[in-house]
């Protein structure tokens, strides 16, 4: 989805542009912490950003920061390019939407569809929230 065909921030090709869009997608921290899943046997686990990301968020992602750069280039009537900045938004909005989605789902369905062990999460907390629900 990131080409050198695109409009890239100056010295920036595609990429780095990946290579720093991956960095943060799989980062292990407390930014990408997405929420806790708890199976079956009462036992809590961490779900990251890279434990969900599709090829479909991807491109959402990209999607975003192409958006973005369009308006910038329409308010500033100037020629916008593409830039880590611009991903970094775009990434943390997807990431936004999905903790959403995630916290508004059935566990059971939503670990089915997320490709978990068949209906082994019975309960989602949001990251950070230590009680059990």
């Amino acid at each position: 989805y990131l080409t050198d065909d695109l409009p890239l921030e100056h010295g920036v090709d595609a990429h780095a542009l990946a290579r720093v869009l991956v960095g943060d997608i799989y980062a292990q921290d407390e930014h990408r912490h997405v929420c806790d899943v708890c199976d079956e046997h009462g036992q809590w686990r961490a779900v990251h950003m890279s434990d969900v990301v599709s090829g479909a968020m991807l491109k959402n992602i990209v999607d975003r920061a192409k958006t973005r750069a369009v308006k910038a280039s329409i308010e500033t009537g100037a020629a916008a390019a593409l830039s880590v900045d611009m991903l970094a938004m775009a990434a943390q909005e997807e990431f936004r939407e999905s903790v959403d989605a995630i916290l508004d789902a059935d566990p059971v369905q939503w670990s089915r569809i997320a490709g978990f062990e068949s209906g082994s999460v019975t309960r989602i907390r949001p990251a950070g929230d230590a009680r059990t629900a």
